[in-house]
């Protein structure tokens, strides 16, 4: 029993300590998880690690019509614009995805399917993102 005590105060120490060497970005993603759902500190921390910086320059694509999407995003700064084109090259804009805010080209990575969309960053953008495994996809 004493092991399992020095076990769970060995997590939490650990869990406090993550806590403090959260990045900004991640604080941000914290947020609005616990916002969104009912988490504990612990908890949200963990879903948090799970989490990669990534950053755009402006006109950079995330996801280009044709790949299959394995990821999803929270957007910390900058602006992304969801678009399609027809054959002819002419685009035509879904949506925009703004700061913390969810992105995700959503039907091709569910589906597992290549995405009409792209989705490009509008001006510097810095996005958290986090692969959707198939362990993940059972409880969407």
């Amino acid at each position: 029993m004493r092991l399992a005590v020095n076990e769970i105060h060995y997590r939490f120490n650990l869990l406090d300590s993550s806590a403090e060497m959260l990045t900004q970005e991640q604080t941000q993603l914290m947020r609005i998880l616990q916002s969104l759902i009912t988490l504990t500190e612990c908890e949200a921390i963990e879903v948090v690690h799970l989490f990669q910086n990534l950053t755009l320059n402006q006109n950079d694509f995330w996801i280009r019509a044709g790949e299959i999407p394995q990821t999803i995003g929270f957007v910390t700064s900058g602006i992304l614009r969801l678009y399609c084109a027809d054959a002819n090259g002419n685009e035509f804009t879904k949506s925009f995805c703004a700061e913390n805010s969810f992105i995700a080209a959503y039907s091709a990575l569910l589906l597992k399917e290549t995405s009409h969309l792209f989705i490009q960053a509008l001006e510097d953008t810095t996005l958290q993102i986090t692969q959707l495994t198939d362990r993940c996809q059972n409880h969407v």
